[in-house]
């Protein structure tokens, strides 16, 4: 997972929570980022702009799964990613999708819907790296990659980061 946050390009690994609303400030909804968390009991947090301003959500990570941080009621349903990316491409395609999701905040607001569109990048990615997060996108299936008439090198460049975000 550690490699795919070097590539990925909106991973910000110390970056506050004060840091990340500044950041994020001025974007649009639905611009997010990746950072550290700064409760000892997570990894990482996701900051994301909504209509109400920037929000981050803890994501978890329990017997080699990540998932978004939630109630503990509701935790048996909530879904569980083998990679952190992974999780983030999962509540992109829900926005694009329109499905509903909703921001439990820390208020206890539960009305301010999950949008996740665009991540806010802090490099720009080689030519090579964005060509293969199209490849993917485009492919849908990560599976199918092994159909495409690419040398074993280039296959295997796909294979090394199976996502989209």
């Amino acid at each position: 997972t550690n490699d795919y946050l070097q590539v990925c390009g909106f991973y910000y690994a110390n970056m506050s929570n004060q840091a990340a609303k500044q950041t994020l400030k001025h974007c649009k909804i639905g611009t997010y980022l990746l950072r550290d968390s700064s409760h000892s009991g997570f990894l990482y947090s996701l900051s994301t702009k909504t209509s109400r301003g920037t929000t981050s959500v803890r994501i978890s990570y329990s017997s080699g799964f990540f998932r978004l941080d939630c109630e503990d009621a509701i935790q048996s349903v909530m879904p569980r990613f083998e990679s952190v990316l992974g999780l983030i491409q999962y509540y992109m395609e829900k926005t694009q999708n329109m499905r509903k999701c909703v921001w439990l905040e820390s208020s206890g607001r539960k009305d301010t819907p999950v949008v996740l569109q665009q991540p806010k990048r802090n490099a720009v990615s080689c030519l090579k790296h964005l060509t293969r997060r199209a490849i993917i996108k485009a492919i849908a299936e990560p599976s199918r990659l092994k159909d495409l008439p690419v040398t074993a090198q280039n296959l295997q460049y796909l294979q090394d980061y199976p996502f989209y975000v």
